[in-house]
């Protein structure tokens, strides 16, 4: 039982998961009959709407956006964290507020932004470390961002922190 339940916090201890061990344990030690899912390994980043459940859903409708759209499209990115607790009011209050002021609306979670990858085709360009969180705003064939504005809620580092006294600005 304890290596089953480990299995839920190795996968990432989001809401769905935690459910899961629960309702697993319920099921194992008191036989309570309750179904279960077995643990998910969440992805690091992704892209998120309120509309959709399914990754590839919201991947179709941004894509869709940006092909045949007239309208602008803007993103807000914010930390996975927030993804998996089921913390997204903020995020969900923002998309919709986007689109009630005619704009398209997409969401994308990411663990960080310095987890960097190469890339063949940002807009006709080789990019040697483009964020791999970015790689989902870019259309597949066409290597093009497929929005219009990013916003961000995520917190940026701006330097090195100099432990030893006072970080000083370049």
């Amino acid at each position: 039982t304890i290596n089953e339940v480990m299995k839920y916090f190795h996968a990432d201890g989001c809401a769905n998961n935690m459910n899961n061990m629960m309702r697993y344990l319920a099921d194992h030690l008191f036989k309570l009959g309750y179904e279960y899912n077995p643990a998910v390994t969440m992805p690091d980043h992704g892209l998120y709407h309120p509309k959709f459940d399914d990754a590839d859903d919201t991947a179709m409708y941004l894509q869709d956006c940006f092909e045949n759209s007239g309208k602008p499209t803007v993103a807000i990115i914010f930390y996975r964290c927030h993804y998996l607790s089921g913390n997204r009011a903020f995020v969900d209050a923002l998309l919709d507020e986007l689109e009630v002021l005619g704009v398209n609306s997409i969401g994308l979670f990411t663990e960080t932004l310095r987890a960097a990858e190469p890339i063949d085709n940002v807009n006709g360009l080789t990019v040697e470390r483009f964020p791999t969180a970015l790689t989902y705003l870019l259309h597949q064939s066409t290597g093009k961002c497929m929005v219009d504005v990013l916003i961000s809620s995520m917190a940026f580092a701006m330097g090195e922190v100099n432990p030893d006294g006072p970080t000083l600005g370049n």
